[in-house]
């Protein structure tokens, strides 16, 4: 297959909001399961887990993915090669991602029990499955392969709520084999994916890329990719210590319904990352952030708002009556989660324009106000408290990465062309 059929662009990047809306479909139904089947405090310690896991692949890969899709996007460069190099460095990532579990288990999650820190540690091991899922999607990204990049994340998120769903069928779900479904669903994930996007992976390799050459250009964006993962993975990874696990539990259902309106942000992060990319000049790339702005803006509230209604009666409903007093932390959550939507997408924006410090100052601060609330502010007032420190967190990162851009922050809310930009970046993708 020639490299000019390989980069053809395919789809809509809808199709990436409709997979993430089908995955928080399959995660709200498991995590009715997840909370009958571990309670409050499993529940919690189980949210932290899986926290260690989406941010392992990241904090371990140095960048590597971001880096991935830089390189993907020049219009010489060759996807096979950059690939190839990547999979030489999978053996390395496992054995760092098990002694990053060790230290973890010895750390944050002390509570975990002996065969639940097997569990952990294992599936910490594993992180080297989700960084090859990463680069792959780096590189579809990159060519706007919007098809697959749906595909890939519906077999990247599909499999840990079908095995935790077999788990309760057979009256088995544990907190330690809850954790050990992540291993088994990142291995076949993994596979699916490689099989699905062989022509980047398999055939003649017409520019060979080294894997050192790779890291070396991955440090570059390593801060800050760390920085965006721990926006949404840190104050929860820290949750258990800050408030408890109970609370912490509380916490991970707000948390999970955040998740739906931050879907857009995949969904607009590949549009603004392609076209800024390979824009002409700094003010066509500043042009370009405030239209996917603007579409990320409009399209999370849109979600937003009818979930925070619907929080009252949905919460008590999916997660169980055990739940009720996540309801406030939820409705919190959910309408803040514009503010972690805008930051998502100007990171990668800063990103594109390999402008690295921007993007990890901004993320970095956010984080930091996130965990200064927790720990100060949510011993006193609970999942509530969590809820508002990583809200605020988002607002902070997402106002410093804005005016570190140069827009003008009220151009945002411009009524006029703001339902054109938002149906062109979300539907059309330009």
């Amino acid at each position: 297959m020639g490299q000019e059929t390989v980069r053809a662009r395919r789809g809509s990047p809808a199709l990436i909001g409709i997979s993430r809306i089908v995955l928080m479909g399959f995660a709200l139904l498991s995590a009715p399961l997840l909370a009958r089947g571990l309670g409050t405090e499993g529940r919690g310690l189980y949210a932290a887990a899986t926290c260690a896991f989406g941010l392992a692949p990241i904090l371990i890969g140095l960048g590597v993915p971001t880096a991935v899709r830089y390189r993907a996007a020049q219009a010489t460069a060759d996807a096979r090669g950059i690939i190839r190099a990547v999979a030489l460095l999978i053996p390395i990532v496992s054995i760092l991602g098990a002694l990053l579990g060790l230290a973890l288990v010895n750390s944050l999650l002390r509570e975990l029990s002996v065969f639940e820190s097997y569990c952990f540690v294992i599936s910490m091991a594993c992180a080297c499955f989700s960084l090859w899922l990463l680069c792959l999607q780096s590189v579809l990204i990159a060519h706007g392969r919007y098809v697959e990049i749906a595909a890939t994340q519906l077999l990247y998120g599909i499999f840990t709520p079908m095995f935790v769903f077999i788990l309760f069928l057979i009256d088995h779900l544990s907190l330690g084999l809850a954790m050990l479904t992540y291993s088994v669903a990142s291995f076949t994930a993994a596979l699916a994916v490689t099989v699905m996007a062989r022509s980047y992976v398999f055939g003649r390799v017409e520019q060979s890329v080294s894997p050192v050459s790779m890291v070396r250009d991955g440090t570059r964006f390593a801060a800050a990719q760390v920085a965006e993962v721990s926006t949404t993975t840190m104050p929860m990874l820290a949750a258990p210590v800050a408030i408890g696990a109970t609370q912490a539990g509380l916490l991970s259902v707000a948390v999970t319904a955040a998740a739906v309106p931050n879907a857009i942000a995949y969904v607009v992060t590949p549009v603004v990352f392609g076209a800024s990319a390979s824009a002409k000049s700094p003010r066509d790339a500043v042009v370009i952030l405030e239209k996917g702005l603007r579409g990320a803006l409009v399209g999370s509230f849109m979600v937003a708002l009818p979930l925070a209604l619907a929080a009252p009666f949905l919460v008590p409903v999916i997660f169980g009556v055990g739940f009720s007093e996540s309801i406030l932390p939820t409705i919190i959550m959910v309408l803040m989660s514009p503010c972690a939507v805008l930051m998502l997408v100007c990171a990668q924006w800063f990103a594109s324009r390999s402008r690295s410090l921007p993007q990890s100052v901004g993320q970095i601060v956010g984080v930091v106000f996130s965990l200064l609330g927790l720990f100060l502010i949510a011993p006193r007032f609970g999942a509530i408290g969590g809820s508002v420190a990583i809200g605020v967190g988002s607002l902070i990162g997402a106002a410093i990465l804005g005016r570190w851009s140069g827009l003008r922050i009220w151009s945002l809310v411009r009524p006029k062309g703001l339902i054109v930009d938002s149906v062109g970046v979300i539907v059309r993708g330009r």
